[in-house]
């Protein structure tokens, strides 16, 4: 199975990666999980699990808007 993440607009411009993100964690994000796949191939599930706890709440404090009301 070939997965392709990618993308073609209508005038054939396009981009093919092996990560999308969007949003914020374009700027916060990418770069940790890039170093982290670049260093290790494979990820096991708890090595997963803490890099996305650990831009969850990177991600969480940098929204302006999070905070007890």
């Amino acid at each position: 199975m070939i997965i392709f993440l990618g993308r073609v607009n209508d005038k054939g411009s396009a981009y093919k990666e092996f990560l999308i993100i969007t949003g914020i964690g374009i700027h916060l994000a990418q770069g940790w999980i890039r170093t982290i796949l670049e260093t290790s191939s494979q990820l096991n599930k708890q090595q997963a699990e803490q890099l996305m706890d650990r831009i969850i709440k990177q991600l969480y404090y940098r929204d302006c808007r999070a905070f007890a009301r």
